[in-house]
């Protein structure tokens, strides 16, 4: 008799605790009625039509042609994740918010977009068979959203140009230019800090575009073509 009672109160405990399971997973706002938490995709936007660089010339009036490499992004900026600098030395990721595709891919192909819109000169890329005299080349080492002032974050992009010339089958260095550029952030919201980094991007790229103006300008006899 003493068994069956002892057994019957073990069926009770087990079934008791059964039940404190089932409602904390199932109750109001349990583990399984919550949906997984989706990420966000973003991608880097220039505007093709800018007040600050004036419009391509005419393909048969192009300065000759331009290779346009493939640009380099220093770590940790080189990964697809959102990069928050926090304070001085203390930085943070973002995991549910990331670029589409690897900075370097987008930042690429902005820049190949932009300057065969407003650039001097007919732009082909690295894959391109093409022949070309003038190389650009670029990295970029800073490249995240500072919120180290929460009252107003700003999108910052820094890095440097290089137009490497080739002459006489050796590279020597046409132009370097250093840029760092930043705008302000509109809001919190990621797509408000993806559209502050393409802002940044854009100042960048027309700043380039009058480097390159005034480079080819200058030397009209050593034309790519």
């Amino acid at each position: 008799m003493e068994l069956r009672l002892v057994n019957d109160s073990a069926r009770t405990l087990l079934a008791v605790l059964a039940g404190i399971f089932f409602l904390a997973l199932t109750g109001c706002g349990g583990i399984l009625k919550q949906p997984p938490v989706a990420k966000g995709y973003f991608a880097i936007e220039t505007s093709v039509a800018s007040e600050n660089s004036n419009s391509a010339a005419p393909a048969a009036h192009r300065a000759g042609v331009l290779r346009v490499g493939t640009i380099r992004v220093s770590p940790p900026y080189d990964a697809a994740t959102f990069v928050y600098r926090l304070g001085p030395t203390q930085f943070d990721t973002d995991y549910y918010n990331n670029f589409i595709a690897p900075p370097a891919s987008l930042l690429t192909g902005s820049l190949v977009q932009w300057l065969d819109t407003h650039g001097p000169m007919t732009v082909v890329d690295s894959a391109s068979g093409l022949q070309s005299k003038l190389r650009l080349e670029g990295n970029v080492t800073d490249f995240y959203i500072d919120s180290s002032n929460k009252a107003a974050p700003i999108a910052v992009v820094g890095g440097r140009f290089f137009l490497i010339r080739q002459y006489q089958n050796a590279d020597e260095l046409g132009l370097e230019l250093p840029f760092h550029e930043t705008a302000p952030v509109r809001s919190r919201s990621p797509a408000d800090f993806a559209a502050a980094l393409s802002q940044a991007w854009q100042r960048v790229l027309v700043k380039l575009t009058q480097a390159l103006d005034h480079e080819v300008s200058q030397k009209p006899s050593q034309r790519a073509g």
